[in-house]
């Protein structure tokens, strides 16, 4: 997940897509699917139309189907993707609070060791 959908963000998500493109030999779609950008309006999404950096190509925007047509800030979106790396590349401070650095902590545990068990 990266946060901050400038050219930064942008970039980053452009070099890792490429590099999962080599690594794995699936398509730049496919490859693209694997990164959330989320900027000053929320979840990049193709409803947002003109609020999208012209720049921001179609497989990086989301589609409505799955997240309605409202923005969707980063911490809904923290919830519902689960992501395992937070990028930060916005000039925003205090985006990533204790919460959501939490909760992607904890999905990086389960992603790696499997289903969480309290002990």
């Amino acid at each position: 997940m990266i946060f901050g959908a400038g050219s930064a963000g942008l970039g980053i998500a452009r070099q890792l897509r490429d590099a999962i493109q080599l690594e794995s030999g699936t398509n730049e779609h496919d490859a693209a699917s694997k990164f959330w950008l989320i900027d000053q309006h929320g979840l990049i999404k193709h409803y947002l139309g003109d609020k999208v950096r012209d720049e921001i190509e179609t497989e990086f925007r989301r589609g409505e189907d799955d997240w309605g047509s409202e923005e969707n800030g980063l911490e809904e979106v923290v919830k519902k993707v689960k992501p395992t790396v937070l990028i930060g590349t916005s000039t925003q401070g205090g985006a990533f609070t204790e919460s959501i650095v939490r909760a992607t902590s904890l999905n990086r545990l389960i992603s790696r060791f499997g289903k969480w068990q309290a002990m």
